[in-house]
């Protein structure tokens, strides 16, 4: 992994890097093991409220595909960052992805901070990365100024039973990390929706490899 850091900063007329910014979304992960190789490291863990979590990630071709998956998957991904701030908060900083849009230069002053890296008002144009192909539909707000507007689309997004749903798996995490909820009592997913949300996973996954066949013959065509 150094080896291909060097490279890459190679590429960039950079021939001394001071610093390496990773943001695999996994890393939290293989905390451990990454801390074991790199004990210099420091680790910032970005959380967003749930419900916009679900809102952005549910219509993607990876991920959840229904409000109480999501939910189960949102929970699981962020305490594997919370274990280890708890584990070695001198390591991990948690940041609140609505404090870095509210108040962004802030935020990065205090991240900036911790980890050891000197602040430039550049940083708040988000400059300085090329997003990768295939994933700039997806990141398309990567180096724009930060749109606080944008905070609040889940409400719209989603229905309001994939909010009650949502928030009866994640109510206790969502009031424990200072977000609002909408429902104090969610009633839980029924057998009914229960099946509707498997069926329409079968479904998908069946479409997925039918536009992923036809990709494949008409590249072999071609």
């Amino acid at each position: 992994m150094t080896r291909l850091v060097f490279e890459y900063a190679q590429i960039y007329k950079n021939n001394q890097p001071q610093y390496w910014i990773d943001h695999t979304p996994t890393n939290f992960q293989n905390y451990k093991v990454l801390n074991q190789h790199y004990p210099n490291a420091k680790f910032v863990h970005i959380i967003r409220d749930g419900r916009a979590v679900a809102s952005s990630v549910m219509p993607l071709a990876w991920g959840p595909t229904n409000s109480n998956d999501a939910a189960v998957w949102w929970l699981t991904k962020i305490s594997f960052g919370l274990a280890a701030q708890l584990s070695a908060p001198e390591k991990v900083i948690t940041v609140k992805y609505e404090d870095i849009l509210q108040n962004p230069e802030t935020e990065l002053k205090r991240i900036c901070a911790f980890i050891g890296m000197p602040y430039n008002k550049d940083m708040l144009l988000g400059k300085g990365f090329s997003v990768p192909g295939y994933t700039k539909k997806q990141h398309s707000s990567i180096g724009q100024l930060p749109d606080n507007s944008k905070t609040d689309h889940w409400k719209s997004n989603l229905s309001k039973r994939d909010i009650e749903i949502f928030e009866y798996h994640s109510l206790g995490m969502l009031e424990s990390l200072g977000y609002e909820v909408i429902h104090q009592r969610p009633l839980a997913v029924t057998r009914k929706e229960r099946l509707f949300f498997f069926l329409n996973y079968i479904f998908l996954q069946y479409l997925k490899q039918t536009i992923r066949r036809k990709l494949r013959t008409y590249r072999a065509l071609k």
